[in-house]
């Protein structure tokens, strides 16, 4: 699954990427309680240092794209995501990271994103973007 939250500058578009990564951080934490099972979330969006320690194991954070290209079974949190996937490239991207978006639900990765236009978003991604969504709040989810 990949979702990318859209919206004008300081409409909210963090705040409800962060409001849905507790959510999966919670579910995460279900999940092992009751099937044993670690899905880590790795983000670019700091959380607080509460929050951080409440579930410390389950938040990992990366700075570069390609700390994380290539893993499975997580949910990646990413912030501005035209930062590492913008539309102005116009070269296809890299193989390695084509096919782990490309191959993404087969290994168990789940994206959330942030942009501020959804066409600021790299067209090999854009193309890869499975769920829609409706206007919400002053962001919308796509």
């Amino acid at each position: 699954m990949k979702i990318v939250f859209t919206g004008k500058e300081s409409s909210g578009k963090s705040l409800m990427l962060a409001s849905y990564a507790l959510r999966l951080l919670k579910r995460n934490v279900l999940w092992y309680k009751k099937y044993g099972w670690l899905r880590p979330l790795y983000s670019n969006l700091l959380f607080s240092q509460a929050v951080s320690d409440k579930y410390k194991g389950f938040i990992h954070y990366w700075s570069d794209i390609r700390e994380i290209i290539g893993k499975t079974g997580i949910d990646v949190i990413h912030d501005e995501i035209s930062t590492d996937f913008s539309a102005l490239k116009r070269e296809p991207l890299p193989r390695s990271i084509n096919q782990w978006l490309r191959q993404g639900a087969k290994q168990g990765v789940h994206f959330y994103a942030t942009a501020q236009e959804f066409h600021d978003i790299h067209l090999d991604l854009r193309r890869r973007l499975i769920v829609t969504g409706k206007q919400i709040g002053r962001a919308s989810c796509r």
